[in-house]
């Protein structure tokens, strides 16, 4: 059994947090909490737009937008659509 398969990745950052020598500060932690957990929050939003995007759902100028930067403008205009009744 390895070990290396064992450990999560929760379980590595908090072993480079104990092998600091000083204790990290409260407003640290913040930090570091606030950018991961911003980081997943970020992502998983725009994981959701690009899945939209590639069914289809999102249309800008009729056609279907690739990545997750340009869905924006075919979320926008979808909802303006929407609220118009056209859609």
């Amino acid at each position: 059994m390895q070990v290396d398969d064992q450990i999560t990745y929760a379980d590595k950052v908090m072993f480079i947090f104990r092998a600091k020598a000083k204790p990290l500060t409260p407003w640290q932690v913040h930090d570091i909490f606030r950018s991961w957990f911003g980081a997943c929050l970020i992502g998983s939003i725009r994981r959701q737009i690009t899945k939209l995007t590639y069914m289809g759902y999102l249309h800008y100028t009729g056609e279907r937008i690739p990545g997750p930067y340009k869905a924006g403008n075919g979320l926008w205009e979808h909802i303006e659509l929407s609220k118009s009744g056209k859609a």
